[in-house]
């Protein structure tokens, strides 16, 4: 058996296959299930050699939870058991976690040198049952559809959520050995072309994960290390647009901080002339009203006007407060006519 990438469960390979395949549908293998929502780890304590593609639990969007296995031949009883192994021990690690684990699937893709006639899909013993949903990639015509992906990404097109699901596993659609490791290095190629950089890391990452079983070591290496330098550099590029971005924005930050900053001066002097322009009024409102005053005493003292009529022209006092200074008697001279208001 060639090296496996489920050894690295935790490396950038297996965290990017992780996250590509959250809200992805099965339904491009023929498998009617709902869509996946998230990945969990499995933390098994004891992984065995023919297990270790056993990486992640899939989460789907009705609650469910699913093992995903896949066969390159079939015997009934050795592969049933070593499901009801891998349930088990996931069972036991969601009891001991007191976690919920109402409906678990146990989804099986056969390659394409197993064909639907010969697979019984259930496992009846009496005290139990185990009903396994499958797919069968035998009914894939794998070189009408990798030729039309082809044409796609040499044409910059854009790949459907179906056209990404059926390029991943498509290798696995042939049905000799040497045809599923041809057309695994074929698509590795291919997918390097894809311009999108981030959907090309996405696509090999679970390519690598589906064809642990064909991939020989050195090509495993050498993928492995073109998705690691291109991730590293997709990241550098996406780290030095956030430094630019995060200096435009310091920038555009300074710039409202001065533009506030000037408004606030501008205000401030506005207010100060405001309120030099209010004083100003203020006083000349004074001395018309001293005037006013000035010429009502006037009208007083220098003519026969009833205080009535003075109050008319002149409505700075009141007719009480003129009976009242008629009272006192009033007189208005240059330098008393301040000191008698």
């Amino acid at each position: 058996m060639s090296a496996n990438i489920a050894y690295q469960n935790k490396d950038i390979v297996s965290k990017i296959t992780a996250e590509y395949f959250k809200e992805k549908s099965l339904s491009a293998y023929g498998l009617e299930v709902p869509r996946i929502i998230n990945l969990h780890p499995t933390n098994l304590p004891v992984i065995e050699a023919n297990e270790l593609r056993l990486d992640n639990i899939f989460e789907f969007e009705d609650g469910s939870y699913g093992i995903i296995d896949y066969e390159s031949d079939y015997n009934y009883l050795e592969q049933k058991l070593k499901y009801l192994n891998y349930i088990a021990r996931i069972a036991e690690r969601y009891r001991r976690e007191n976690q919920p684990l109402q409906k678990l699937r146990m989804i099986v893709i056969y390659t394409g040198n197993v064909e639907r006639r010969s697979v019984k899909t259930t496992y009846d013993i009496g005290c139990l049952k185990l009903e396994t949903e499958t797919a069968f990639l035998s009914g894939l015509d794998a070189e009408k559809i990798f030729e039309r992906l082809r044409k796609k990404i040499l044409a910059g097109e854009e790949l459907t959520e179906e056209d990404q699901m059926l390029f991943i596993i498509l290798p696995l659609a042939n049905k000799s050995q040497s045809k599923k490791t041809k057309a695994l290095k074929e698509e590795i190629e291919l997918a390097k072309r894809i311009s999108d950089r981030k959907q090309s890391i996405s696509l090999l990452s679970a390519l690598l994960v589906f064809s642990d079983k064909i991939i020989d070591k050195n090509t495993l290496k050498d993928v492995r290390r073109w998705i690691q330098m291109t991730q590293i550099g997709r990241l550098f590029e996406e780290e030095k647009m956030n430094a630019v971005n995060a200096m435009a924005k310091e920038k555009d930050e300074q710039r409202l901080k001065e533009l506030r900053q000037k408004d606030e001066e501008r205000l401030k002097e506005l207010k100060q002339k405001d309120e030099e322009r209010l004083k100003e009024l203020k006083q000349k409102d004074e001395e018309l009203k001293q005037k006013d005053k000035l010429f009502a005493l006037r009208l007083l003292t220098e003519t026969e006007m009833s205080d009535e009529e003075i109050v008319k022209i002149v409505d700075v006092f009141s007719p009480a407060q003129i009976r009242e200074m008629r009272k006192k008697g009033v007189i208005l001279t240059p330098l008393d006519s301040q000191s008698a208001i």
